[in-house]
C-alpha cells in the first residue's frame, strides 16, 4: 500500500473523507460469503437429491435377466 493509499485510508477511518471504513466492509462482505457458502450447500443437496431419487424410481436402474 502507498502512502498517498495508506493516508486516503486513514482520513476514511477518521470520517474525514467518505467512504466505506474497514468495519463497514467486513459487515458487507460476511453476508455474501454467506450466501456463497449457503448457493454451494444447496448445489450439494440437489445433486444428492437428484441421485437418491433416480435410483428410487421403480423400473430405472438394473433389470432382473
Amino acid at each position: 500500500m502507498t502512502l498517498s493509499a495508506w493516508s486516503k485510508r486513514a482520513s476514511v477511518e477518521e470520517g474525514v473523507l467518505p467512504g466505506i471504513s474497514s468495519a463497514e466492509f467486513v459487515e458487507l462482505c460476511e453476508p455474501k460469503q454467506r450466501m456463497r457458502l449457503f448457493e454451494q450447500e444447496s448445489e450439494v443437496l440437489k445433486r444428492a437429491l437428484a441421485d437418491f431419487s433416480w435410483g428410487s424410481i421403480p423400473g430405472k436402474g438394473f433389470t432382473r435377466s
